[in-house]
């Protein structure tokens, strides 16, 4: 009788597979922290009202809703870099400078906060795409830019089209990326300074969804830094 034989490459699948077990086992890992965080100050928050210390509740409570912040923002990434993995967004003309305008004044109050100093040249360009996953990159890439600029420092973005692509650039002063760790920045939670990533509220994933969207996009995305001299992040893109 016919034999058939059916040869299945399974490599591709066992990858995917290995990569959604470390993705699940990083994410517990990074939600364990402000959750644990939450727990103990919220008991300490309680001790404190029992011994009528009005001032270390405050104290406490400020850190519970810190906390509780860091949390919903690692959630609330999560479930973007979900999508963006599972769903083709519908495309649509963009007009990628108005994105930038909205995103750079969406971000005023933060920089001023910051004292970081945010200057933009943006010529009129147009790009097919999703509105709001293209303003959730450019938000992450100034994010990432306003939280290691140091005070007095500067950002500025370029928008322009040439050679009959779109290139969008975001350069910081700020601190830097050692070279050794420039080629794993856009990896999901990887964090050049653990504990600054920490102090400045980052969640690791940025520059992940960052990536995600350009890719979507038909685009690429760069970066290139000087330690202690700042980084410049490079988006380019197929115009509409």
């Amino acid at each position: 009788g016919d034999v058939l034989l059916v040869v299945r490459d399974i490599t591709a699948a066992r990858r995917v597979e290995a990569m959604r077990r470390d993705f699940v086992a990083d994410a517990s890992h990074e939600l364990k922290t402000p959750a644990a965080a939450i727990q103990a100050a919220a008991e300490t928050v309680q001790r404190a009202l029992e011994s009528h210390d009005r001032t270390g509740a405050a104290r406490f409570a400020a850190q519970v809703r810190r906390e509780a912040v860091r949390l919903s923002r690692i959630v609330s990434d999560l479930l973007d870099l979900s999508r963006l993995e599972s769903e083709r967004p519908a495309m649509n003309p963009v007009r990628l400078d108005r994105v930038v305008a909205e995103e750079v004044d969406r971000l005023g109050s933060e920089a001023r906060e910051a004292h970081v100093h945010v200057a933009v040249q943006a010529a009129p360009v147009t790009v097919r795409g999703s509105s709001k996953d293209l303003a959730l990159m450019v938000r992450n890439l100034l994010d990432n830019a306003v939280r290691y600029t140091p005070q007095g420092g500067r950002i500025a973005v370029e928008l322009a089209e040439n050679g009959g692509r779109v290139s969008l650039a975001v350069a910081d002063t700020g601190i830097g990326i050692p070279s050794r760790d420039l080629p794993r920045i856009f990896e999901r939670f990887y964090r050049v300074d653990r504990a600054r990533s920490r102090d400045t509220g980052g969640t690791g994933l940025g520059l992940s969804i960052a990536r995600h969207v350009v890719e979507q996009h038909g685009g690429r995305i760069g970066a290139r830094s000087e330690l202690g001299r700042g980084s410049t992040f490079t988006v380019t893109l197929p115009p509409a």
